[in-house]
């Protein structure tokens, strides 16, 4: 339904509809994600009459000293049955009167989702933005898991970030309101212009963050903006006294951007990132001693709260292809060149076994790549490489032509989504115990350790001993793994530990 008929169901202009969707005190206070519903058309004067005595009396608060009124007006409120969604397709969304709509969609929910979602409800409050830069990969799913967890939970957030890919994964609910942000070019383009497009998505994020306040004081970062476009953001949150969590997923980067003295300053703005926060989230206990030990942080300032479980539509059974999978961002804390040279040594000890290598070079490390790639060539036959990022789409199969995944890490204290899709999609791993990977394992991911340090021979003889064990006997180990990480790694558990430190 367009704007122009929505008018015309509503009894007034587009015009005079459109100037009253663009007040930001009705779309915060009115225009939460709930539904239409499909009952007798509302008059403009009482669409005009909602809008003035919602924002007069909830958002302007005037009866904040009288409980009674202000329940009456919720109550009432509560009887209104017409609402709207207000979204963005191409991410230019403004909150406040400089707000551009570029598109209105129109649903319909039955009356229990539209009572549901208003009753016990600040109508001008959501009490907690999620912001982040990724929309695609591991990240991106992790920050949308995460809002759509929160949501489910029946705790208003705002998500801001660039809309999801694949689309499926966007979160929604009458608890979520969307905040769409440009996406950067990835492929296509200039190096201008793909410059100009991150800027403007970094202007465009940073502008709806600052504008969420004083709606909302608890603030949630995971992968923000670069740091010195973040830092002066989170200084304008903490100069408002507002609630700011970090979420570190790597408590150091994995690869610097900068050398010698830049190096300094870019160290220098990831300790200040942390001092700014209130709270910092990591994934992994060693991270959060690493936190503690190289930054000084009070431990009392850190919660441990795991990657959540990344469940496939389907999960396949072991094929029993002898294939292996190195899966992800290639770079070297990986050890995806020894892994190459340790699959060439199983092979020369007459281990029949391949190894496939799916992702793209990490940017910061682009040599690294060219290295891996001539080792490789020593036994040809032995390396597949599928090059370049893996859509989401592709995964499912992806995983259906291997048997394990291999995660050699090391100088490694964060978690690996890698490795929590393997374990709760029925996949083992060959895998040391680097970082979160030793979480998992006390979870119940099943897998056969590589000795440290790591080497071509330790991985080697990792890999001989998993293909003296039976796939089926590996299957059944896998099974069981996924059934305690899905338990164990639950978004509704997540969902409920980030409302909880919100709310401290």
């Amino acid at each position: 339904m367009d704007l122009m008929q929505l008018g015309r169901r509503q009894g007034v202009g587009s015009q005079q509809l459109g100037t009253c969707l663009d007040e930001p005190h009705l779309r915060t206070a009115v225009l939460t994600p709930l539904r239409i519903q499909d009952t007798q058309p509302l008059p403009a004067p009482a669409l005009q009459n909602r809008y003035r005595v919602i924002r007069r009396k909830v958002v302007d608060n005037d009866d904040a000293d009288r409980p009674d009124k202000l329940q009456a007006r919720l109550d009432a409120a509560n009887r209104i049955r017409h609402t709207f969604i207000v979204q963005n397709d191409d991410g230019c969304c403004f909150q406040g009167r400089i707000m551009q709509i570029f598109d209105f969609h129109v649903e319909r929910a039955s009356d229990s989702t539209t009572q549901n979602a208003m009753n016990d409800r600040n109508l001008n409050v959501s009490r907690i933005v999620l912001m982040s830069k990724v929309w695609r990969s591991g990240t991106g799913w992790y920050a949308q898991s995460l809002a759509n967890a929160i949501a489910q939970i029946g705790h208003d957030i705002t998500f801001i970030s660039p809309r999801a890919l694949p689309e499926e994964r966007e979160p929604a609910g009458p608890h979520l309101i969307r905040v769409f942000v440009p996406r950067e070019l990835v492929s296509e383009g200039s190096r201008f212009r793909k410059g100009l497009a991150s800027l403007w998505r970094i202007f465009v994020g940073s502008v709806a963050v600052a504008r969420r306040w004083p709606r909302t004081t608890s603030y949630i970062f995971t992968i923000p903006e670069p740091l010195p476009f973040t830092l002066p953001l989170f200084l304008y949150i903490r100069a408002m006294r507002g609630r700011l969590i970090f979420v570190v997923h790597d408590v150091e980067p994995h690869a610097w951007r900068f050398r010698g003295g830049l190096r300094r300053l870019e160290a220098g703005a990831h300790a200040l990132s942390y001092r700014l926060a209130t709270h910092l989230v990591v994934l992994t206990s060693a991270a959060k001693a690493r936190a503690v030990a190289q930054h000084n942080i009070d431990p009392a300032k850190i919660t441990v709260i795991p990657h959540g479980a990344f469940p496939l539509a389907v999960q396949t059974p072991m094929p029993g292809s002898r294939v292996l999978l190195s899966f992800g961002t290639v770079r070297r804390n990986k050890n995806i060149l020894e892994t190459i040279r340790g699959v060439h040594l199983a092979r020369r000890r007459g281990t029949d076994v391949r190894l496939l290598v799916a992702g793209e070079p990490h940017p910061h490390e682009p040599d690294y790549w060219q290295i891996c790639k001539e080792a490789a060539a020593l036994d040809q036959d032995a390396i597949l490489f599928a090059d370049g990022f893996i859509p989401d789409a592709e995964v499912p199969q992806l995983l259906a032509r291997v048997d394990a995944l291999v995660l050699a890490y090391a100088d490694f204290s964060s978690q690996s989504g890698v490795a929590v899709l393997a374990g709760v999609n029925n996949r083992p791993v060959i895998a040391t115990t680097a970082g979160g990977l030793q979480d998992l394992f006390d979870q119940g991911l099943a897998g056969e350790l590589v000795a440290t340090p790591v080497t071509a021979e330790a991985i080697a003889d990792a890999i001989v001993r998993f293909y003296e064990v039976p796939v089926e006997t590996w299957q059944d180990r896998a099974d069981v793994a996924a059934q305690l990480l899905r338990r164990a790694l639950s978004w509704d558990k997540i969902g409920a530990s980030f409302i909880a430190l919100s709310e401290r």
